[in-house]
């Protein structure tokens, strides 16, 4: 399972922007890939995103997915 944020330094962008991009990490990987909308600044200033990723991250591993 890969975690996937895209790209845009926590200000731009969406899920919907890189959905091609993920699908291709994940036929090319060969395993699943998780994407997420965090909340972006300015809107929702630091820690916000973060705090959005963290909260996936450990969403994965309570599903029992391996870091690594």
């Amino acid at each position: 399972m890969i975690l996937y944020l895209h790209g845009g330094a926590f200000a731009l962008g969406s899920i919907d922007s890189h959905r091609d991009l993920a699908a291709r990490v994940a036929k090319a990987s060969n395993t699943s890939v998780l994407t997420i909308n965090y909340r972006l600044a300015p809107r929702h200033p630091y820690p916000a995103a973060l705090q959005d990723t963290i909260t996936s991250y450990d969403w994965l591993l309570a599903q029992g997915v391996k870091p690594g």
